[in-house]
């Protein structure tokens, strides 16, 4: 089954729950764009077909994942640097449902996270809603990560670039750090690695945000926290309001 949903307002034909937005107004769903079976030309050896609904909680194979870090005490090596190639992805017998399963619950939580909030939004565009593509897109993108293919990814696929032609507003070094932070408590648990293996991640996703970064700055591009960074260096300029209250 390919994965995807359609946005809010859009219907949805997979029936399954579309995660909470705080925006409105998104454009019908475009099923036919995304690469709908693309899924399945993920490009593993066996040929697997679609992935499965991921609206199942419990894919199978995460419940063999419990010896992933095993026999992994008493790393070495340099801190928050890779000892060597990212190559977990043999010990996972169904690593492509874990990927697609891996992109959804990271749709959803960078939906969830009010830092990058917006971000998700990028993948509903003015005439299509593209999130079916952006999936598909992160499903690649994790099997390759995780040292499933030959190559790894060259892009940074937890952003949907395509929708910064129509909202080109840059992506802000703060906006990567937080998306990288949100994708790396998922595939710490729903894949069981080690700290060594989680820091070899992050090295290789921080080294793939540069190509995406705009502006290296510690404010979010499209948060949408009340109180948060952005809204700090509003209460700034307030200050003098309270002065004039005093006169």
């Amino acid at each position: 089954m390919v994965l995807g949903r359609a946005a809010p307002g859009c219907a949805d034909d997979s029936g399954v729950e579309q995660p909470p937005q705080q925006s409105g107004g998104s454009a019908g769903t475009d099923a036919g764009r995304g690469g709908t079976g693309g899924v399945a030309g993920i490009g593993t050896s066996s040929g697997s077909g679609g992935v499965p609904d991921a609206g199942e909680p419990g894919t199978s194979g995460s419940a063999g994942l419990g010896g992933a870090a095993g026999g992994q005490g008493g790393e070495g090596g340099e801190a928050g640097r890779p000892v060597g190639p990212i190559d977990f992805c043999r010990r996972f017998p169904n690593a492509t449902a874990l990927a697609g399963i891996v992109a959804v619950e990271f749709d959803f939580a960078s939906t969830a996270d009010c830092r990058v909030a917006g971000i998700p939004w990028l993948y509903v565009l003015s005439v299509s809603n593209e999130r079916v593509s952006f999936l598909n897109q992160l499903q690649s993108f994790n099997y390759a990560l995780w040292g499933c293919t030959s190559s790894p990814p060259t892009q940074f696929a937890l952003i949907y670039e395509e929708g910064l032609v129509e909202d080109p507003r840059p992506i802000t070094s703060a906006d990567t750090a937080a998306l990288i932070e949100d994708y790396l408590a998922i595939v710490e648990l729903r894949l069981s690695l080690s700290q060594r293996e989680v820091e070899a991640v992050r090295t290789a996703l921080s080294d793939l945000a540069t190509g995406v970064i705009g502006i290296d700055s510690s404010e979010y591009s499209r948060g949408e926290c009340n109180g948060g960074a952005g809204g700090a260096g509003g209460e700034g300029g307030s200050g003098g309001a309270g002065g004039a209250g005093g006169s």
